[in-house]
């Protein structure tokens, strides 16, 4: 399996058994969310470096009565 198959098969079976909240209030589902950075940290070094690391940052926006509207994610890859 190539490791886009492996991305696209695990949030697509998200997207199928997730509700809205597993998506916009992700520090409350870290498990699951550990999984696909472990996934990903391992694609890094196949694809790269070892030497490389992903951070990720995320800025929530949120209405009135505490929604998220706005989900700006901010990526950079590093060095260690």
């Amino acid at each position: 399996m190539r490791v886009s198959e492996v991305f696209d098969s695990l949030t697509d079976k998200w997207s199928k058994e997730k509700d809205d909240e597993f998506w916009f209030e992700m520090e409350k589902h870290e498990d699951d969310w550990n999984i696909l950075r472990e996934k990903s940290k391992a694609a890094l070094k196949l694809l790269i470096s070892d030497e490389l690391t992903v951070e990720v940052k995320h800025a929530n926006e949120l209405d009135e009565k505490g929604n998220i509207v706005i989900q700006r994610t901010e990526t950079k890859l590093k060095e260690k």
